[in-house]
């Protein structure tokens, strides 16, 4: 996904170029792991948190990442073809990405509740944050999601990969008042939890577990959203480059201002 990404806020078609061989070796690669037209292997949501020590993904079934992540690398590769003059291999990544998220609905959703496999902060929140969920649901998604953040007191249950999406999912949905619950929750798992603990960087674990990396990115999404949620610089996906941008500040607690740069 970097190339696409750099695309994307740079416009730089040259690291679309050299990737885009590898980007398909890759897809190819993926298609022989897929079972039943699905990914299901791989660590999960890591360091969710759920019963018993952290590590693989207790809440959130395999097949829920690996298969939405290599949908959203089926996007990426369609629109790496448009840029680079490939409309017939556009296409066909196109449809193969149609095909994935079908079977995605099939094995996952549930259109009674609405909800995802295990109805985790993660299975909803992927869908919703890729745009693989159905429009009419997504409401009702976006209010399932928020009812288990609240019912945990405020706590996000994801581990490193879903509570990007989390942040995700609730930044779009305009709900940045639960994310300013959570972050800003003394009690664990939280940032201020981490703090009390010691930490003087992102750790691995929610709470800050000594026997886990001490200097970790992988919850630092919280940066995501001061950016494109509190002081509202989001790219327009209609024009690479950020050569537009949106400008839609969203502030939520007791914040009353916010400033940000961002040099393009």
């Amino acid at each position: 996904l970097l190339p696409w990404l750099a695309w994307q806020w740079y416009g730089d078609r040259q690291p679309l170029v050299f990737a885009y061989p590898a980007m398909k070796a890759y897809n190819e690669y993926l298609g022989t792991r897929a079972k039943d037209g699905l990914l299901t292997y791989g660590l999960g949501d890591w360091y969710d948190i759920g019963p018993g020590a952290p590590g693989y993904s207790k809440l959130t079934p395999q097949g829920i990442t690996a298969s939405a992540t290599w949908w959203a690398d089926l996007k990426a590769l369609e629109g790496t073809a448009l840029v680079l003059g490939k409309p017939d291999e556009a296409r066909g990544f196109a449809a193969q990405a149609a095909t994935l998220r079908q079977r995605f609905q099939d094995a996952f959703y549930q259109p009674a509740a609405p909800t995802y496999a295990t109805g985790s902060q993660t299975s909803l929140a992927m869908p919703l944050a890729l745009g693989m969920a159905p429009v009419a649901d997504r409401p009702a998604l976006v209010d399932s999601l928020v009812a288990d953040i609240r019912a945990r007191g405020n706590h996000t249950s994801a581990g490193d990969v879903g509570y990007s999406y989390v942040l995700t999912a609730l930044t779009d949905a305009g709900r940045g008042g639960v994310i300013f619950d959570m972050a800003s929750n003394p009690a664990a798992p939280s940032y201020a939890a981490q703090l009390a603990h010691g930490a003087t960087s992102l750790t691995e674990a929610w709470d800050a577990n000594p026997a886990s990396s001490q200097n970790h990115l992988m919850l630092g999404h919280i940066v995501q959203w001061f950016y494109a949620g509190l002081a509202g610089i989001r790219p327009d996906p209609s024009s690479p480059g950020a050569r537009k941008i949106v400008i839609q500040p969203e502030p939520a607690g007791d914040v009353s201002w916010v400033k940000a740069t961002w040099e393009s």
